[in-house]
């Protein structure tokens, strides 16, 4: 099986490939989700940030000028007013602006919790 983890390529490489408008939102956001549980990992996998505990739990992306939350089980998630994607068969997406002092705090620690509760299982 292929592994597409690249030791040699950091959040700080990812950051370069982004708009610099994103950085600061994606700092913040960064320290959020590794702070909320102490197994979580962080891996640069498919190009980008990916958040693992005891499973993959979620992944940031920059997608045409939208940054986004990725939840990789995120059909598994109970319904909740953040989550974007639900034509998509696994992931949902929440969709995140560029100020930091903006972010859905609450709402994403809500997810990341049931997330990484059905990693635990």
């Amino acid at each position: 099986m292929l592994r597409r983890v690249d030791p040699m390529y950091t959040f700080e490489d990812y950051l370069e490939t982004v708009h610099h408008r994103f950085h600061p939102v994606l700092h913040v956001l960064r320290a959020f989700v590794l702070e909320s549980d102490p197994e979580m990992k962080e891996a640069i996998k498919w190009k980008v940030p990916t958040y693992s505990c005891q499973g993959l739990v979620c992944y940031f992306s920059v997608s045409k000028g939208r940054l986004y939350v990725g939840f990789m089980q995120g059909h598994r998630l109970r319904p909740h007013p953040l989550l974007a994607g639900l034509d998509l068969k696994m992931v949902r997406h929440v969709y995140l602006g560029t100020d930091p002092d903006a972010l859905p705090y609450e709402g994403i620690a809500e997810l990341l919790e049931e997330a990484i509760g059905l990693n635990k299982g």
